[in-house]
């Protein structure tokens, strides 16, 4: 279970010996955020819903928790980094203008090893995280990266979403 304030979000995960694979029954949800569609076996979103008087709700940066799945492969032939995971926001990437939100990708947990970083980019004018896996990791294996992705208004954070990506490496290469 990851605690966040007053925010908990408890995925339990199982393995399925009959699809060869670990399967997650749905996230849940609970305290001070509500569960917003997504397929609840690949990718659920909690997002921050606070009544109006409640301060030590409304203080909390965490404003969603994002829980995605993704299988990939044992790379063989592996050089250079592999891009796995794009974080899209719908913050302009216009740097130049004074007062403008900014995004900045942390990557808060992930392996032992640093197998992965976060790389920030814009694409069609917006600002984009992207997950890169830069070292090779043998399968199988099931990791846990979780990324934060921090708003930054006034050289302040003003909201941090966080993206919990639950990546199972195959020990195959196809």
């Amino acid at each position: 279970m990851q605690v966040y304030g007053t925010i908990q979000v408890m995925p339990d995960m199982y393995f399925s010996p009959c699809l060869g694979t670990f399967i997650y029954p749905p996230f849940l949800c609970i305290s001070s955020l509500f569960r917003s569609g997504g397929d609840a076996l690949i990718n659920v979103r909690c997002i921050k819903s606070c009544h109006p008087h409640d301060i030590s709700c409304n203080i909390k940066s965490v404003h969603t928790i994002t829980h995605t799945s993704l299988s990939l492969p044992t790379f063989r032939d592996f050089h250079e980094p592999e891009e796995i995971v794009f974080l899209r926001t719908v913050t302009a990437a216009n740097s130049a203008v004074p007062g403008a939100t900014d995004v900045f990708f942390d990557i808060q947990y992930a392996d032992d090893q640093l197998s992965f970083d976060v790389e920030k980019r814009t694409h069609h004018g917006t600002i984009v995280g992207v997950v890169r896996q830069v070292k090779p990791i043998i399968g199988p294996r099931d990791l846990v990266i979780e990324v934060a992705m921090n708003y930054i208004k006034s050289r302040t954070v003003s909201h941090r979403n966080i993206v919990i990506i639950h990546v199972f490496i195959s020990e195959l290469w196809f």
